[in-house]
């Protein structure tokens, strides 16, 4: 470690506001070459990036980088580097910035623990270079991640198929809900264990329209996912896609693909190649209502055991709001695709579904919806053209006719007998009677590698799923009216030649679900008795907009829509204390004086409000109906933001976008006291020497930066004033000293000289 005489650090601004990317660079090129550690001392370091080429390295301390990237690594040559980062904060304005925390290129062996990364675009992304393992043996362990676009992005130049990566460990983090779009995406990895992480994403309330998978990995061998808590992907939880050797063991699966229905669990296209052989486990995972299926083996995947796993509710709606209905999709406990085989699956509990077990795959004491099921398959594959079946013993029929043939009856079905009609063409049509029970009652035309599964109750087969390609029912709307007739609809395109306002649709049936699709801008649906909209407000629906809808309990319910927000928008440009905000969300100040806005007006609701300054004249008050943070009044300059919202009968602050505007007292007199009212910094420029004996007027938990502009001015040290070791400072030219009011004293943070 640099002795602190010799670390630039120390002589760093340290503030947050000025660049120290010079100084942090100096820190680590004044190592040996053999390394060393680079301490950042308790300051706040604004910089661009920090290049880490020197072995062992090792970066700590109390410091915080700001708005910066630590680059580890040399640009062509791959080296050990040994290098370790643990206990630094790294933090970040915003995730739009795209500003990566630490960035891998060409290096081997490394460390990441116990650091605290906040608002980066990716906390730890690895650079796209076209050789075999350029970063390898990385450890990131014991960390906390808040607020990310990506929280281990591991990057490869496009058209390279090869391992990009090698040997990453990934334990015990913790990834709290600011995640925007991934925890962990990998293209081409080579050995990795990911273990013991929390991984969270935004609430189901937010209906992030970004958010995509937990984990995502794409070319990856020898992958371990073992023993995490993986809540509320957008779409699937683990997705691995041309894999090879997996271990997918005791993760906690809850409230996948909120926004694409998706299974909990996927594994597609075989492994790396595209061939069958897999070669995996997917074992003791805990999956709750996921909105597709929990565990999903697509294309030609193989060799897989899956075992001891449990499945809860597959296709459940509680959090779900994409646009796509779930009916229109399968949900299983376990589905495996028809090209998959040789995978054996055991002793998994899927007791709210069926499984879809096609292929040539083994299966054996799985508990599904109906009971436990010791199953050895016994198929028929029917070439003749018969409407009757004989059922004894079966429970897959595959349909190879020849001619076109409907389906009428299926005879001699014993006691809970499944099922599963698998179509080989497209010839073939199940037809719903009193023996056939199919869902709304509709016949079901299966074209090839379509199918349905059936069981046998009650002397009657009733459908359990189907997995058919979705045929909308649609009416094209073409005429002005008031009401659509939805008889058997499951869309309306609107494209009516005049501005109509739809108050009614007429014959609903059951649980029918509809979705009206705007082809034009004429079309509004009011919110009505029998209309229940989101916010009980009338939607306009301009072109290419939609709404779906569900009819339940004589009514229709919104269940989603996909409509451009538009803001409902006031320009204020008058001078006025008070803003009526009746049914606004925006209000555009652009008052000719200077104001002072006291109160907003019409408040209903949870109702939120964006105020945006278009010049410098407007300040809110913070009072007892509009509370603001600190209590303090804003003043908001030209294109500054304050956004509120209204809850038991007063304005709360939520949110800011305000430039921050230091309150400076320069203190040009001879005193032994300074009066702090509302500042935060002192300049001190006193024309003969001085003893500070008093700040007088420090208030809550105030915080003072007294800058030394001179060197006449010395700070005592009393019983009103806390300085370090108890003894006075005199603040040399350029000196500073940091105070923080508590308990009615000033107490010594920090000091710089």
């Amino acid at each position: 470690m640099l002795n602190p005489n010799d670390n630039p650090l120390y002589n760093a601004y340290g503030d947050g506001l000025n660049d120290d990317t010079a100084y942090l660079q100096a820190a680590h090129d004044r190592l040996p070459s053999s390394g060393g550690t680079i301490y950042l001392p308790n300051k706040k370091f604004k910089y661009t990036k920090l290049n880490i080429t020197k072995p062992n390295v090792s970066i700590t301390g109390e410091g915080i980088l700001y708005e910066g990237t630590i680059i580890i690594g040399d640009a062509h040559v791959i080296k050990d580097l040994h290098f370790k980062i643990h206990g630094i904060t790294f933090e970040f304005n915003s995730i739009e910035n795209g500003k990566n925390a630490i960035e891998l290129r060409n290096v081997r062996r490394g460390k990441i623990f116990n650091c605290t990364f906040k608002n980066a675009d990716k906390v730890i992304y690895t650079h796209p270079i076209g050789v075999f393992q350029h970063t390898s043996r990385i450890m990131i362990y014991d960390n906390i991640m808040d607020g990310a676009g990506y929280i281990l992005y591991i990057d490869r130049p496009e058209g390279y198929n090869d391992y990009s990566v090698g040997d990453f460990h990934f334990i015990n983090n913790q990834c709290y809900g600011g995640v925007k779009y991934g925890h962990i995406y990998g293209l081409g990895v080579d050995g990795f264990i990911c273990a013991l992480n929390s991984f969270f994403f935004p609430s189901h309330r937010d209906a992030s329209q970004y958010k995509k998978e937990n984990i995502y990995i794409d070319f990856g061998n020898h992958i371990n996912i073992n023993s995490n808590n993986l809540y509320e992907a957008g779409t699937e939880a683990i997705w691995l896609n041309r894999i090879q050797n997996p271990n997918i063991n005791g993760n906690n699966i809850a409230w996948c693909g909120q926004r694409i229905p998706s299974s909990g669990i996927k594994i597609s296209k075989g492994n790396q190649t595209g061939d069958e052989f897999v070669f995996g486990s997917i074992s003791g995972n805990n999956i709750v209502f996921p909105t597709a299926s929990g565990i999903e083996l697509s294309d030609n995947v193989s060799h897989m055991s899956l075992g001891a796993n449990t499945v809860r509710s597959a296709g459940h709606s509680q959090y779900y709001y994409g646009s796509i209905p779930l009916s229109s999709v399968p949900h299983f406990g376990i589905n495996t695709s028809s090209k998959t085989k040789g995978n054996v699956i055991i002793g998994n509990n899927t007791d709210d579904n069926i499984n879809n077990i096609q292929g040539s795959n083994v299966q054996n004491t799985n508990l599904d919806i109906n009971k436990n099921v010791i199953e050895t398959k016994i198929s028929l594959t029917l070439t003749q053209n018969i409407s009757t079946l004989d059922t004894r013993g079966i429970n897959r029929i595959h349909f190879a006719q020849t001619l076109p043939t409907t389906i009428t009856n299926l005879n001699n079905g014993t006691g809970s007998q499944e099922i599963l009609l698998l179509a080989f063409n497209d010839n073939t049509t199940i037809q719903s009677n009193s023996s056939i029970l199919l869902k709304g009652n509709k016949d079901v035309r299966l074209r090839s590698n379509e199918s349905i599964s059936l069981i046998f109750t009650t002397g009657k087969w009733l459908e359990v799923a189907r997995n058919v390609q979705y045929t909308p029912n649609i009416q094209t709307l073409e005429r002005d009216s008031a009401f659509i007739d939805v008889t058997d609809n499951d869309r309306v395109y609107l494209n009516q030649p005049n501005k109509n306002i739809v108050t009614e649709l007429v014959n609903g049936t059951g649980s029918q679900e509809i979705l009206l699709l705007a082809f034009n801008d004429n079309t509004t649906i009011q919110s009505n008795s029998s209309i229940l909209l989101k916010g009980n407000k009338d939607v306009r629906l301009r072109s290419n907009e939609s709404m779906s809808l569900i009819f339940t309990t004589g009514k229709w319910l919104e269940v989603a829509r996909n409509v451009q927000y538009t803001p409902n928008i006031q320009t204020l440009e008058r001078d006025s204390t008070f803003i009526d905000v009746t049914d606004n969300d925006r209000v555009y100040l652009n008052q000719p004086n200077k104001n002072i806005i006291t109160e907003l007006v019409n408040g209903t609701g949870s109702q939120e409000i964006l105020l945006l300054a278009f010049n410098d004249n407007t300040t809110i008050q913070s009072n007892s109906s509009i509370l603001l943070k600190g209590n303090k009044d804003v003043r908001l300059r030209s294109n500054e933001s304050i956004s509120l919202i209204f809850t038991t009968g007063k304005w709360l602050e939520v949110a800011r976008n305000v430039q921050y505007t230091p309150n400076i007292q320069t203190l040009e007199r001879d005193s032994a006291f300074i009066d702090v009212t509302d500042n935060d910094r002192v300049y001190l420029n006193q024309p003969n020497k001085n003893i500070i004996t008093e700040l007088v007027n420090g208030t809550g938990s105030q915080e003072i930066l007294l800058l030394a502009f001179n060197d006449n001015t010395t700070i005592q040290s009393n019983s009103s004033i806390v300085l370090s070791k108890n003894t006075n400072i005199t603040l040399p030219n350029k000196g500073i000293i940091k105070l923080l009011y508590t308990t009615d004293k000033w107490v010594e943070l920090f000091r710089n000289f």
